[in-house]
């Protein structure tokens, strides 16, 4: 993410030399990695095909981390897009492929990518039931970076729901968590949703 282009030039080798070795898995995460690095340049209509290409090999050889690594991509990418009829159908897909496959180590971003859609489609509740999920899968895993990102769900599902106290508490704790990983963006971003609140 600090140097896309670089990611993408990379990628494009990668993806050239594995498709030449017949390798098919180290190609499919080439296509997820120019997914990605098409996704922070703002070129979405590339990166859904980069990550569809992915998907497609995932299927073809049936490898189920390929398979719910380019459905989660996918998701992520319709949330930012604002289509959360879509992301929701690919979040769903990749959390019953995590599920069925024991991937406890995915659950925390897909139920967290869940936590985003339904606060998006309004159901606070359901975004809350996953946002919580999230958090204690991100805690079970040690991933101190999702954490951060499901603590902020988590307060914006509260937050929805009018529960302003525990909103905060949850902002609260997102902002602890930022500021310890180090993340500018989650602390202004939750910085902005506790002002809104105040």
């Amino acid at each position: 993410y600090n140097d896309p282009d670089s990611s993408r030039t990379l990628g494009k080798t990668a993806a050239a030399l594995a498709r030449s070795k017949k390798l098919d898995r180290m190609e499919a995460k080439a296509f997820n990695l120019l997914g990605a690095c098409s996704q922070v340049n703002g070129d979405y209509l590339n990166a859904i095909d980069q990550y569809q290409q992915a998907l497609s090999i995932g299927e073809r050889v049936k490898d189920n981390n390929i398979i719910m690594a380019a459905l989660g991509n996918i998701g992520s990418l319709y949330i930012n897009l604002g289509r959360s009829a879509l992301a929701l159908e690919y979040q769903l897909k990749s959390l019953d492929l995590a599920l069925k496959t024991n991937k406890v180590e995915m659950l925390s971003s897909i139920y967290n990518n869940l936590c985003l859609i339904y606060h998006d489609l309004g159901d606070n509740e359901k975004a809350l039931e996953y946002g919580l999920k999230s958090e204690s899968y991100c805690r079970q895993v040690n991933d101190e970076t999702a954490l951060s990102s499901a603590l902020g769900n988590i307060g914006n599902a509260y937050n929805g729901l009018k529960q302003y106290d525990k909103a905060l508490e949850y902002y609260e704790k997102c902002l602890k968590q930022a500021e310890k990983i180090g993340n500018p963006f989650e602390t202004s971003k939750v910085t902005l949703e506790m002002a809104e609140i105040y």
